[in-house]
């Protein structure tokens, strides 16, 4: 399986080094099935994550956030969408 992850963060202040404070977050994370595609869905596109957040950076290393992301997966016979409401606490080492 394949999986490419992108994430993005937007201040919404305009400090030239962002340690604390609100932001905007939006990543994107697809999967792909690069070997035998049989036993997963027997394709090769298999899901794709897209995930929209607000969160504030309490200091260099912790923020928490509150988001949406929409998962959408395929199966053998159809596609599900699923709407997802998201709460998170990151910690950067």
């Amino acid at each position: 399986r394949f999986r490419y992850f992108i994430r993005g963060v937007v201040p919404f202040s305009s400090q030239p080094s962002f340690s604390k404070g609100p932001f905007f977050a939006l990543q994107n994370e697809v999967f792909l099935n690069t070997g035998d595609r049989s036993p997963v869905n027997g394709k090769t596109f298999d899901q794709n994550r897209l995930y929209a957040a607000i969160g504030y950076r309490l200091t260099g290393k912790i923020d928490l956030e509150a988001g949406y992301m929409n998962q959408y997966t395929s199966t053998r016979t159809s596609f599900i969408n699923n709407h997802i409401a998201q709460i998170a606490v990151y910690k950067r080492l």
